[in-house]
């Protein structure tokens, strides 16, 4: 999206507006190090506001007190480790999908399994 303005000298001068909601392809080590505004609780990597992200990383632990709708697991993408929540409807394709996952895990017939994030980065009792 691109605005329009007059220069001084009478040119047109175009202002490249900020997307409201850009998915940022990012590593653990720039959320960990990412820079919190902390009156709007909004994050910056490279000094672009982060507002969707999305990473893979290796499930390295699993919350053994896993919720209805909600699931947690410790990634590690080689750059660093993260806490990801996932809060999903119960009854929703990816329910079945991640409950087939923890199945596999489980049952040791799956040793190793990625998961990729998209989502946003928050705040809970001080951790990322």
């Amino acid at each position: 999206m691109a605005e329009q303005s007059i220069s001084p000298d009478g040119g047109a001068l175009d202002k490249r507006a900020e997307p409201s909601s850009t998915l940022m392809p990012v590593v653990v080590k720039q959320l960990v190090e990412a820079q919190c505004n902390p009156d709007d609780n909004q994050f910056f990597v490279n000094g672009s506001r982060l507002t969707e992200l999305t990473f893979i990383g290796k499930i390295a632990q699993r919350d053994a007190s896993q919720a209805p709708g909600r699931m947690s697991y410790t990634l590690d993408d080689g750059t660093g480790l993260i806490n990801a929540v996932i809060w999903i409807d119960p009854d929703s394709p990816t329910a079945t999908q991640l409950q087939a996952l923890e199945s596999m895990l489980a049952s040791g017939e799956c040793e190793t399994a990625y998961l990729r994030v998209y989502g946003n980065l928050r705040t809970l009792s001080g951790q990322r």
